[in-house]
């Protein structure tokens, strides 16, 4: 089944039929689908982006499929009024307030994790930053280190490759996972994410790349938005988790991410840089990540205020 939320976001940022259909691999017909979807729903780029979870398979429904459910839409704004005016309230309590209110035979209702990117993704398309809080267990930033690390041959004396530092930072705790890796490309930032995952010990229900070119990238040039990669989706798919990148000129999305990229260059970068390392395993083995030396000790404590 084409990815017609891709293709609806290209209609609305004004590509032709050649343009969406070259860059996705669908076909015309399916970009007629698209289009008449979004005449039909009065669709602007704004109401776009505050569409919520399960709304593409309600009206794409490829007839092969058994999920015949609709889903009881929450009312966004309200709930965007009472996590601002209301002090403590969360976002699971919003969700148990909406599981309480009566439900046509017909829908169903969300799941958390559903309803909690629903939310933010309103709060994201309507600028509401003052009302985004971070909760326990909610979110998980993550992206590459701009600086890499030497890794030599020992035999030549040559540098090997340049190794990469991964980082994630939970940023209601401040916790921090930091790994290198050889390289940036795709296996190796999903293997980078299932060790940061089995640190926490945790699922989040929302992971935050900084659009790392190995998560998103642009459907067209000069695009305003980006798409999420067939293969980080499957990931994201498996261990039930919504991918959210961060918007490109909005400092706020990615702070804590940036932080914890900081104090990686200050904290490992600067602490061997007079280091040389012959191996991958003795890199990490050095910077602690194993024993969880500066994860836990060191570097959770200084991001407490993120």
């Amino acid at each position: 089944m084409a990815n017609f939320k891709q293709i609806i976001a290209m209609c609305l940022d004004g590509a032709s039929y050649a343009q969406i259909t070259h860059a996705l691999g669908c076909s015309r017909r399916e970009v007629s689908r698209a289009k008449k979807v979004i005449n039909d729903e009065a669709l602007t780029p704004e109401r776009f982006r505050q569409l919520p979870p399960g709304w593409f398979d309600d009206r794409f429904s490829d007839g092969r499929s058994k999920r015949t459910m609709s889903y009881d839409q929450p009312d966004f704004h309200a709930l965007a009024r009472k996590l601002k005016s209301t002090k403590h309230v969360t976002r699971h309590k919003l969700w148990m307030d909406y599981l309480s209110q009566p439900c046509p035979t017909d829908k169903t209702k969300y799941q958390y994790s559903q309803f909690c990117s629903g939310l933010n993704e309103f709060l994201r398309a309507n600028d509401l930053v003052e009302v985004i809080t971070h909760e326990p267990g909610q979110e998980l930033y993550v992206d590459w280190a701009g600086d890499k690390v030497p890794v030599v041959d020992q035999a030549s004396g040559d540098t090997a490759f340049k190794a990469s530092l991964f980082v994630a930072v939970s940023p209601y705790s401040g916790l921090m996972y930091v790994t290198a890796a050889a390289n940036e490309k795709m296996p190796a930032w999903i293997e980078c994410h299932v060790k940061a995952l089995n640190y926490l010990g945790k699922v989040p229900a929302v992971i935050v790349p900084d659009n790392a070119s190995t998560a998103t990238y642009r459907p067209r040039k000069h695009s305003g938005y980006r798409m999420v990669t067939d293969r980080y989706a499957a990931f994201a798919d498996y261990y039930g988790v919504t991918i959210v990148p961060t918007r490109p000129g909005r400092p706020r999305d990615k702070a804590a991410v940036e932080r914890a990229v900081k104090i990686a260059y200050t904290k490992i970068l600067g602490y061997f840089s007079d280091e040389v390392f012959y191996s991958l395993d003795e890199l990490n083995e050095a910077m602690g990540l194993t024993p969880g030396k500066w994860t836990r000790r060191g570097l959770a404590m200084l991001l407490w205020s993120v």
